[in-house]
């Protein structure tokens, strides 16, 4: 490009051009320095992230301890609640990290993903259950129209308790570690608390804890002659086993349940992994099998056309044992979330720990003792 006078070209705008040409000069140097200063830092972020201090000298990629100290308050503090301040330690879990902790909790405990899961107002509810359905009959015009009969009902009143975890760190620990410290914890705890619900939601004794479906005592009664409350199971013919006609007992669960149930929504086996196991070498008279693995993620496999949950707290296979449930959970089983999980951050009891106490309150019984049907290991 030919050179050009600055001077010649401003000399016919301005009165005084020494005094133009110097402000200029002085407001290139000024852009040419913060330039300069962008491009350094841009390239310290490229290399080291946001490590870089304020100096320039570099740390290495680690969060300075202001910044990290702020991210754990975040993760385990959140959002205060009723009117607390940060130094009564008393914290709901931040929304999106609570969103993926039940996210969490249901992958675990087998049960929530098909089972009737509700919100409790309150401590005591009742949910009404009708025994008997409404009668009817024809009638001629002018005849008369007695009083049919109306249903029976009887009230389900899930009992419940609260699940909690209470790890401990020193501060220490939580001063020098990585950021994601408390997350590895809030992993563990979601592990532990999620296998928990789920044994309480299969074999809980309903004290200070939900009562599971499989605690009680079920009868080969079928519906019409069986206790309200009480469930069916059907017998594998053989006191330890499953029996040499295993695909015959599995077919008698199947139609043991009322059409209205397994022909909607919710319907599902369930069993443990050892159990599917075996079950997944049964075949029909052509050679076909009859579990179905599926080949798509998060969604389960088949038998005789009904997913199959896996759940770990269901019983092996032995003598007098249950180690198969089939049934719709919608209808058979309620879950009553009465809190959500929340978490108290105490640095406070005990000089030099932190305490992260983690805790909900959760119910759950059977709801509709028709819905769900067992089977158990036992000659009749």
């Amino acid at each position: 490009m030919a050179d050009f006078d600055i001077e010649a070209i401003v000399k016919p705008f301005v009165a005084d051009v020494g005094a133009t040409l110097k402000g200029f000069e002085a407001k290139c140097a000024n852009l040419e320095a913060m330039v300069f200063e962008m491009e350094q830092k841009s390239a310290r972020d490229r290399y080291f992230g946001s490590a870089a201090s304020p100096t320039g000298e570099i740390i290495g990629a680690r969060l300075p301890e202001v910044e990290r100290l702020q991210i754990g308050d975040y993760i385990t503090k959140g959002t205060v609640i009723s009117g607390a301040v940060d130094g009564e330690g008393g914290f709901l879990v931040p929304l999106i990290v609570s969103k993926e902790i039940e996210r969490l909790i249901e992958l675990q405990s087998p049960l929530r993903r098909v089972a009737r899961v509700v919100q409790l107002p309150g401590r005591d509810v009742r949910f009404p259950v009708a025994n008997s359905g409404m009668d009817s009959g024809w009638v001629a015009e002018k005849a008369a129209r007695p009083n049919t009969a109306t249903p029976d009902f009887y009230a389900v009143q899930p009992p419940g308790g609260e699940l909690y975890a209470a790890p401990q760190m020193t501060l220490a620990a939580l001063e020098d570690a990585a950021a994601d410290l408390e997350g590895f914890i809030q992993t563990a705890v979601v592990d532990e608390m999620a296998r928990n619900e789920s044994e309480a939601f299969i074999n809980g004794n309903g004290v200070d804890k939900p009562r599971g479906f499989l605690n009680g005592t079920p009868v080969a009664t079928p519906d019409a002659g069986r206790t309200v409350g009480v469930l069916q199971y059907v017998a594998t013919g053989t006191a330890a086993t499953l029996g040499a006609d295993l695909i015959g007992k599995l077919v008698a669960m199947v139609f043991a349940t009322k059409a209205g149930y397994r022909q909607a929504p919710g319907c599902a086996w369930m069993m443990s992994t050892a159990v599917l196991a075996e079950l997944s070498n049964l075949k029909d008279t052509t050679g076909r099998p009859l579990f179905v693995p599926s080949l798509r993620e998060n969604v389960p496999g088949t038998l005789l056309g009904y997913p199959v949950i896996e759940a770990e707290q269901m019983a092996a296979v032995g003598a007098g044992n249950f180690p198969v449930a089939f049934g719709n959970w919608q209808r058979g089983y309620i879950i009553g979330d009465r809190t959500g999980l929340s978490l108290i951050r105490d640095p406070y009891t005990t000089r030099g720990f932190v305490t992260l106490y983690w805790r909900k309150r959760v119910h759950g019984a059977v709801l509709n003792s028709e819905a769900i049907k067992l089977l158990k290991v036992a000659v009749s």
